[in-house]
């Protein structure tokens, strides 16, 4: 009898919170989750006061929720337990999401479908059992190439000769690492794709199970406000260093005479100048900020919730 084997991936979009001025990009490791994990980096928010001689942060803190829903509805009333399909894997991992812990149904996503396709036809063709392909192609970049965008993806994979859906499904809810993908709150969508064939000289199923938080779920953060920000921080800057030498200008040039005195008073003219305009681009990236943050921190929430 051919060994049943089960593995499990699971990537997260996260946001690095940032305490200084300029955004960066980070990718950051952390430890295995679930197996497998990878976190993702998204421009940091912008989260201090450039506008003063001291920077001040404001912490980006995300949310959580938990969904309840009433218990899950079979599709229909035909018994798809002994029947080995993408339809009643799905079926019946929605089945253990209602029963187990009371959470909606994923819904069937034809781009996850496809990138489930995609990754069962790489796993026979080049004879492999792995979430990393020999080539290096990983389930999020199936999922990216399929046209799904997400925040969060996983992977659950299983090989072996199983009889039934059912079966299939028991091995998965029986591993910890895949029960908590099947019965992750922040999944919504779902793709499947089963088949048998042959692998490493034995006819045994396969199957996959690609799961999904869709990028268009979540809050826009504005690309064009951040760039706006930007700008104006640089504006700010240079404006700040101008009047400085203005100030430096003013502090060194002589009075007295009626010559003198013109002399100082264009310089202080072109000094109050350059301050109103300071201070109109000061007044904008107050508005802007916190704009910008508040559209961090809705996405953060969404992210992990």
């Amino acid at each position: 009898m051919h060994k049943v084997r089960i593995t499990i991936y699971m990537s997260v979009l996260g946001l690095l919170l940032a305490g200084a001025i300029m955004a960066h990009f980070e990718g950051t490791s952390i430890e295995d989750v679930l197996a497998y994990a990878i976190l993702l980096s998204h421009p940091a928010s912008f989260s201090s006061a450039p506008l003063s001689t001291s920077t001040v942060s404001t912490e980006v803190m995300a949310t959580s929720t938990t969904a309840t829903t009433s218990p899950f509805v079979f599709s229909n009333t035909t018994d798809k337990s002994n029947i080995i399909s993408a339809t009643a894997i799905i079926d019946l991992t929605n089945m253990e999401r209602a029963t187990v812990a009371n959470l909606p149904p994923l819904k069937e996503n034809v781009l996850l479908d496809a990138a489930a396709e995609m990754k069962l036809n790489d796993m026979f063709n080049n004879q492999y059992f792995a979430h990393i392909s020999p080539s290096g192609v990983g389930p999020g970049d199936l999922a990216l190439k399929a046209g799904y965008n997400y925040v969060v993806e996983g992977e659950n994979l299983a090989e072996g000769d199983f009889t039934s859906a059912t079966n299939l499904l028991n091995a998965w809810m029986a591993s910890p690492g895949h029960r908590a993908n099947i019965l992750n709150v922040r999944y919504i969508n779902i793709g499947v794709a089963v088949r048998q064939g042959m692998y490493q000289g034995q006819e045994v199923w396969m199957a996959v199970q690609e799961f999904g938080k869709p990028l268009s779920s979540c809050p826009v953060i504005s690309a064009v406000l951040h760039q706006e920000i930007i700008t104006n921080q640089t504006k700010a800057t240079s404006l700040s260093q101008q009047l400085n030498t203005i100030k430096q200008e003013l502090m060194t040039t002589a009075t007295g005479t009626p010559e003198e005195n013109s002399v100082y008073n264009q310089i202080a003219q072109d000094y109050n100048g350059d301050v109103t305009i300071y201070n109109a681009v000061v007044a904008r990236l107050k508005v802007e900020i916190p704009t910008y943050n508040d559209e961090v921190q809705a996405f953060n929430a969404c992210v992990n919730s």
